[in-house]
């Protein structure tokens, strides 16, 4: 699992030797840190994921359930730290890369210009 939260961007996978742990992997070790503590976190220089952590399913599921009750936005672009230039840069390649391939999958002849959005929205009323 790819997930972004407000701590950083990880790689979640189930540890290879044991189901009651996931392998939690990030490229900025700071990521890491703020989301599980700074203790026992491996450097693979050369690694895809330079950090990883080895952390029991039952954390990394209170984690998520945290970081998804703590959304109190409703703009992900609006909230994206710009005192960190080069994080604030990847998210926003991610997201265009991900709009990219939207418009390429669902191009008509209305669809060019990538700011005429029409938006569609269902919302429960109760």
């Amino acid at each position: 699992m790819w997930i972004f939260t407000k701590d950083g961007f990880f790689s979640i996978v189930q540890h290879k030797d044991s189901p009651h742990y996931m392998m939690v992997r990030a490229r900025a070790k700071d990521d890491l840190q703020a989301a599980f503590g700074p203790g026992d976190i491996l450097e693979s220089v050369g690694s895809d994921y330079r950090f990883r952590k080895t952390v029991p399913r039952a954390v990394v599921a209170d984690y998520l359930s945290k970081a998804l009750a703590e959304v109190d936005y409703e703009s992900v672009k609006d909230n994206i730290d710009k005192g960190e230039q080069d994080r604030h840069d990847m998210l926003y390649k991610v997201w265009g890369a991900h709009y990219a391939m939207q418009r390429d999958r669902y191009r008509d002849d209305s669809d060019d210009d990538w700011y005429d959005f029409t938006w569609t929205t269902s919302v429960p009323t109760t």
